[in-house]
């Protein structure tokens, strides 16, 4: 299981990463599930902050998560939105999303905006309960 995904490498773009802790998660221990986003703008040039906030989305196997824009304009925000994101910038900030893994399963989860589109995050979610 990957517990880290990242946009490629490349100059001038928008670099974005998320990884969690661990590649499982169990139900049953309490496990938190914290997603950590990490992103730098490798470009020449700054960028608007609105732009990230207002179009920052999280997609979970395969399904836009409806509250992404309260998750990311409510809480720390992935660049401050009032201001520009400037060449070389980086800023890294977690979240707790358990209540979005409350499920047993494989999870695929990938983080996107105007600017940059990370490859999916995979992690497993297991309860330990016996029946």
């Amino acid at each position: 299981m990957r517990t880290t995904a990242s946009t490629p490498t490349a100059s001038n773009t928008v670099q974005a990463t998320i990884s969690v802790k661990m590649p499982q998660f169990d139900l049953a221990k309490g496990d938190e599930v914290d997603i950590t986003f990490s992103i730098s703008n490798a470009t020449d040039h700054p960028v608007p902050g609105p732009s990230f906030c207002n179009t920052t989305e999280l997609v979970i196997n395969g399904h836009l998560l409806a509250d992404s824009s309260f998750i990311f304009n409510n809480g720390l925000a992935p660049v401050d939105k009032d201001s520009m994101f400037p060449p070389g910038g980086k800023d890294l900030f977690l979240y707790r999303l358990t209540r979005y893994f409350n499920k047993k399963g494989v999870y695929s989860v990938s983080w996107r905006g105007e600017h940059f589109q990370t490859e999916p995050l995979i992690f497993k979610v297991v309860s330990t309960r016996r029946k």
